[in-house]
């Protein structure tokens, strides 16, 4: 009889804490922005140490003047001391396909302890329609 009682106080006590939580990596959508659509971040792929020490804030992309897309990554180191990474896009075609170039180098990106950064980048060819962002740790 006693633990019938105790259950709904144990899941009344779980919903509760569970509402208390924050989504500290989520990426919000900015539908206010006119011409920027915000990305999912299924399109990062990261290695494990990076995960622990930096967050993608948000991403956007539009279409420039010659009919480029062009992407915009909001990213913050979470630690307090200066991280390097290395970043690299590969952009894909309408089917999925990788679109080779030589703009598909990997580059690097150095951010403060806390320090909230951006990486920007634009397709070579008009011919591209998405776009995979790779963030690894510099080593």
């Amino acid at each position: 009889m006693k633990t019938t009682k105790f259950i709904p106080m144990i899941v009344a006590a779980l919903l509760f804490f569970a509402g208390c939580t924050s989504s500290v990596n989520t990426v919000a959508s900015d539908a206010g922005t006119p011409g920027y659509n915000s990305v999912p971040t299924r399109k990062i792929l990261t290695d494990d140490g990076l995960k622990k020490k930096a967050r993608v804030i948000d991403i956007r992309e539009s279409r420039n003047a010659s009919d480029l897309l062009t992407i915009s990554v909001e990213i913050q180191n979470t630690t307090h001391s200066r991280k390097n990474f290395n970043y690299r896009v590969d952009w894909l075609d309408a089917n999925g396909m990788s679109i080779s170039s030589l703009l598909s180098s990997w580059k690097q990106k150095t951010l403060a302890g806390k320090e909230t950064g951006f990486l920007t980048a634009v397709a070579p060819t008009p011919k591209a329609s998405d776009f995979r962002l790779q963030l690894i740790e510099a080593k």
